[in-house]
């Protein structure tokens, strides 16, 4: 920022034009501290709730907090295949002349299919297991075939995951006597 301003006072610019670009430089280094400030913020809140769900290769703490925010409880999907429909990564039978194929729901939560595809190109990269998924599927599938099964593997895992994490964080002592109830005590 500073090295910016340092050219902008050497640059042989009107008073008007130097002006409107010192107040932009100072703006966008005010967005910058701004933005860095909230993946700090979301870093804590998410890091305590979704210690598993963070330990998956492509998932980073903003995409933990869209996944968790955008799924809400986990428990309302009874498995990963209703979870998979919800996000439109599940294959829809597709009948033409007696060929069954299948193609991906179009349907479904944009931004959760959006995590997913994001953690399916990262786990292309770097993760060898994904890397040997992807390899053992596109020579039937195609690239594109082969990353939607990564997609629909992935939800699978992030379902566990998420399922883990709301676990641990459950409380254990619904049952005890000690355990006060929302409503005792206001009869």
């Amino acid at each position: 920022m500073a090295a910016l301003i340092t050219v902008l006072d050497g640059a042989r610019l009107g008073a008007h034009v130097h002006q409107a670009l010192t107040n932009m430089a100072t703006e966008i280094a005010d967005l910058n501290r701004r933005v860095s400030d909230l993946d700090t913020t979301i870093k804590d809140l998410v890091s305590p709730l979704a210690p598993a769900l963070l330990q998956i290769t492509g998932i980073s703490h903003n995409s933990a907090a869209v996944l968790i925010a955008e799924t809400g409880d986990i428990t309302r999907f009874c498995n990963s295949a209703k979870l998979a429909r919800y996000t439109g990564c599940a294959p829809i039978p597709v009948y033409s002349a007696d060929h069954e194929r299948h193609r991906l729901h179009r349907g479904g939560n944009r931004r959760l299919n959006g995590v997913l595809y994001t953690a399916a190109i990262v786990q292309k990269r770097f993760h060898p297991a994904a890397q040997q998924l992807l390899a053992r599927h596109e020579p039937a599938k195609s690239k594109r075939g082969a990353r939607r099964i990564l997609q629909r593997h992935l939800v699978h895992v992030i379902h566990r995951a998420m399922t883990t994490d709301q676990d641990d964080h459950r409380p254990s002592n619904l049952g005890s006597p000690d355990h006060t109830s929302p409503t005792r005590g206001l009869t």
